[in-house]
């Protein structure tokens, strides 16, 4: 697993709060899985008695030609990790990175004046076709691979899991219908009637709309699956 760990000690200043460590991790859309597990582990090995999650997507600056792009949308999201004396909780995890395929999709955000791309966020493309079809490939092939692997390795099925939280794109279509899951258990997140991409506040977001407003609900196996720019994808399965 490769993750971009910074140490930040000013990222909370604005929060009014004093963390012991701030990091920022930075694995694009993905961001949430990769802090999910970062925050589970620091928690687990004693290190914080609790960790705050929080991601934002400012998808507002992303230039529409785009290809293949959803619409983007401002949001933000956050959650606090800490211990349990149940069973309950992250049950397994995993993450892949593929550099090899770093800068095979162009995203250029642009400033608030709209005049030019700033330098956050731009990925150059390149005419290498056969690298470009094994891109597109591992893009819509490897999340499922790596979620049913998962599965198996914790001796579950796809129809053991009451929820599935997947990136929020039409990535979300294409694994469902891979995984052959009903459409009922893979909410999706829309904007004025069409997909919207929240980036990395996705799952949260759902997280929140799914549990956070709706004790009712009887969901009790969750498994969540986002992919990154770069690329890199995760999987956590998570027990209520």
């Amino acid at each position: 697993m490769s993750l971009c760990f910074r140490r930040t000690p000013d990222a909370s200043g604005d929060l009014g709060l004093a963390p012991r460590l701030a990091l920022n991790i930075d694995t694009s859309c993905s961001s949430a899985i990769s802090s999910l597990i970062a925050g589970s582990a620091l928690v687990q090995a004693g290190y914080a008695r609790s960790a705050a999650v929080v991601c934002s997507s400012r998808g507002s600056q992303v230039r529409s030609e785009i290809p293949e792009s959803t619409p983007f949308v401002d949001a933000a999201g956050a959650c606090v990790l800490g211990p349990t004396e149940s069973e309950a909780g992250i049950i397994d995890f995993e993450m892949v990175t593929r550099g090899e395929f770093y800068g095979l999709k162009t995203v250029s955000i642009a400033p608030s004046d709209g005049t030019a791309s700033s330098e956050g966020m731009v990925y150059r493309t390149t005419e290498d076709s056969k690298l470009h079809e094994a891109y597109k490939s591992e893009r819509l092939e490897g999340p499922p691979r790596l979620i049913l692997r998962l599965l198996r390795r914790n001796h579950l099925a796809v129809q053991d899991v009451d929820l599935f939280l997947f990136h929020q794109s039409r990535l979300r279509d294409e694994w469902t219908k891979r995984l052959r899951l009903d459409e009922t258990r893979v909410p999706a997140v829309e904007h004025g009637g069409r997909r919207a991409n929240l980036g990395a506040a996705s799952l949260l977001y759902l997280l929140d709309r799914e549990f956070g407003r709706n004790n009712g609900h009887r969901a009790n196996r969750i498994l969540m699956c986002e992919i990154g720019l770069g690329m890199n994808y995760g999987v956590l399965l998570y027990e209520r």
